[in-house]
């Protein structure tokens, strides 16, 4: 059955696929929560074991690896685990909170306040196919990365590490895309805001129309329009960073792994034994690529979030000059702008991993420097 939310109906093809993976709790809260829980959990288990599994596998076979591989490989598994396992650890704490508002609810709002005041819509047609597409990508760079892999080995792994590999890549650029899908839903909407508040579309279409005695009505439901739009995106950051907080934790730290250990790996295979073997950093020159790319599209458009609720501030101060040359209660007006200016300094449009950071690129500029310290580093040894 369909649900009445059009932005749930777009993003059906990525809820399904979370229900198989244990971790649809972070898109929208499943309504069987014991069943969905105990299913949750399972999954949790079922990987726990199949990384041990892989473990005692990986150390039966260390003697027919170099020190360098054998040390890659534990750590790999260890790192793909952690950064797996968060995203169905936070499915069985939604179960368990019992949220009702997720994400779609604060979107859904804001989509319905841009229908009642402009008459505008989105079109959840095309976020459906884009939603769709990046399902299929994300299946296809899972493929990729483990097809890599297999042909990256110095030897044959079992196909315990080959099932675990692909199982925690899947569910990682899984649950990552679906951020960046939502990231890209929320930026829309700011961006549109902000484009109203600088084109002054409203006041343009009211105020000069109407007698002085309701323009300061016009005015007040103007601010409550903009203000509810912008009460609506902060609440859906905050159930982002709530939902997607241990996962932003540890899939920055795989990330500082894969730039860290595997640029290392690759260093010291070109110095030891050069060219003759390149196959064997075909797979971490893959992972050093798809992390780059990764860290480099969230950061910089996190940052342009933030960016656009800077320019907020100023825009709806213009838009209030304007106002006050058709409006002769400037009092009421200039509280009314009081109001907003406090709500835009508290309220603010910052993706974070649990407090720990903030995701922008005064983060992504930390982790280069933190990535290339370590580098110096491990070279000097």
């Amino acid at each position: 059955m369909a649900s009445l939310n059009p932005i749930v109906n777009a993003f059906n093809p990525m809820i399904k696929l979370h229900y198989c993976f244990g971790i649809a709790n972070l898109l929208k809260p499943y309504r069987n929560h014991m069943l969905y829980l105990l299913y949750a959990a399972g999954c949790i288990i079922s990987s726990i074991v199949l990384c041990i599994k892989c473990f005692a596998d990986t150390f039966e076979e260390i003697h027919q690896k170099s020190i360098v591989t054998a040390i890659t490989s534990t750590a790999t598994i260890f790192v793909l685990e952690m950064a797996a396992i968060s995203f169905p650890l936070q499915s069985v704490l939604g179960c368990l909170r019992r949220q009702e508002n997720h994400v779609f609810h604060y979107i859904d709002r804001i989509d319905s306040e841009f229908n009642y005041q402009l008459k505008t819509s989105f079109d959840y047609g095309a976020l459906n196919r884009d939603v769709k597409i990046k399902v299929a990508i994300s299946f296809l760079l899972s493929i990729i990365l483990q097809a890599i892999s297999t042909v990256s080995i110095e030897c044959c792994e079992s196909i315990f590490c080959s099932m675990h590999r692909f199982t925690c890549t899947v569910i990682m650029i899984n649950g990552n895309i679906t951020f960046l899908c939502l990231l890209k839903e929320l930026l829309r909407r700011v961006n549109r805001m902000n484009k109203l508040l600088k084109s002054n579309q409203l006041w343009q279409k009211g105020y000069k129309e109407q007698k002085h005695d309701k323009m300061l009505k016009a005015w007040r439901t103007e601010i409550k329009f903009f203000s509810t739009i912008h009460t609506n995106c902060y609440l859906a950051i905050e159930c982002m960073n709530k939902t997607y907080g241990y996962s932003h934790i540890t899939t920055f730290a795989f990330c500082f792994y894969i730039l860290t250990g595997y640029i290392f790996y690759v260093f010291i295979n070109f110095s030891v034994v050069g060219m003759n073997f390149l196959y064997n950093i075909l797979y971490p020159v893959a992972s050093i690529i798809t992390v780059i790319v990764y860290m480099l599209y969230v950061t910089v458009t996190c940052n342009e979030v933030t960016r656009e609720n800077e320019n907020l501030s100023h825009r709806i101060h213009k838009l209030g000059s304007d106002a006050t040359k058709f409006i002769k209660q400037k009092e009421e007006t200039n509280i009314d702008l009081e109001m907003v200016s406090h709500q835009l300094l508290h309220q603010k449009l910052v993706f974070c991993a649990h407090d720990f950071f903030d995701i922008d690129l005064k983060f992504l500029n930390l982790m280069v420097g933190a990535v290339t310290t370590y580098l110096i580093i491990l070279l000097q040894f």
